[in-house]
């Protein structure tokens, strides 16, 4: 497994998604609406619009992955409650492949496949999310993560879509995202972190019935942009949500926060 982390995407899959559970949940709300904006807001046939996805997703995710080891190595030795997401020793060696590596796919993806976003956009793009990485490294101050965990929060979901697409649908894939995807996420990192007590957000409908409240804003953002794409996905999340009833209650996180209140005490 050590070797194998040092491809793109495997050492994601092997700290992050390590449950059928984890992964269905990527694919269902990241995946296939992006592929559906890229295909619905490109002008490109399906295949294409898929291609372009993995490639912006491939080019998106090697950089992040960097990010994700910086979180795991150096920034975890300074949180004694810190979970261990990678089960090996990594020496310099490693970690100075790891990095090449993620260089390598990402500067090949950016030169011989141009993102249709334009590579300026690009480019600032992904300064801006090494920077916002950066930051929530370095600071130990949980409250000001939440302001770091919220812009990657939006460059995750919006990177590979603009890599396929021009900028002229940059502000709308960031309100799709905003209220289809932030939201939840955004709600899911606040109770993980013990700053919001929301024991609703197990029930069944909890999802469904969030979305639901911003019927009128999306209603808005249809008129004012004239984008029916923005009312297809806010019917595949609301079917989404309908069918996928609640949220299960996180058991390593209930545990990690029970500790930190028998340490405080």
């Amino acid at each position: 497994m050590k070797l194998a982390a040092l491809v793109p995407f495997a050492y994601g899959a092997a700290t992050r998604y390590r449950s059928p559970r984890d992964f269905a949940y990527l694919v269902a709300t990241q995946w296939i609406p992006g592929v559906w904006l890229v295909f619905r807001l490109g002008g490109t046939d399906p295949v294409a619009a898929l291609a372009l996805y993995a490639a912006g997703y491939l080019a998106f995710i090697a950089l992040y992955e960097i990010g994700y080891l910086v979180n795991d190595t150096w920034d975890a030795r300074r949180h004694p409650d810190a979970r261990r997401r990678f089960p090996y020793e990594l020496d310099a060696l490693y970690i100075g492949a790891f990095i090449a590596v993620r260089l390598g796919v990402w500067l090949l993806l950016t030169v011989l496949y141009p993102p249709r976003f334009g590579e300026v956009n690009w480019l600032v793009l992904c300064g801006v999310l090494v920077v916002v990485f950066a930051i929530h490294n370095i600071t130990h101050l949980t409250y000001l993560r939440i302001a770091s965990f919220v812009q990657l929060c939006m460059i995750r979901f919006i990177a590979p879509v603009a890599y396929g697409l021009t900028s002229d649908a940059f502000l709308t894939i960031m309100a799709i995202c905003s209220l289809f995807y932030l939201h939840f996420r955004y709600l899911v990192y606040l109770e993980s972190k013990g700053f919001l007590l929301l024991p609703q957000r197990k029930q069944p409908t909890f999802n469904f019935l969030q979305l639901a409240v911003f019927t009128p804003f999306v209603l808005l953002l249809t008129v004012v942009t004239r984008e029916t794409v923005i009312l297809e996905v806010f019917a595949y999340f609301s079917t989404l949500y309908a069918a996928y009833g609640g949220v299960k209650p996180d058991v390593r996180h209930q545990r990690r926060l029970a500790c930190r209140s028998g340490s405080a005490r």
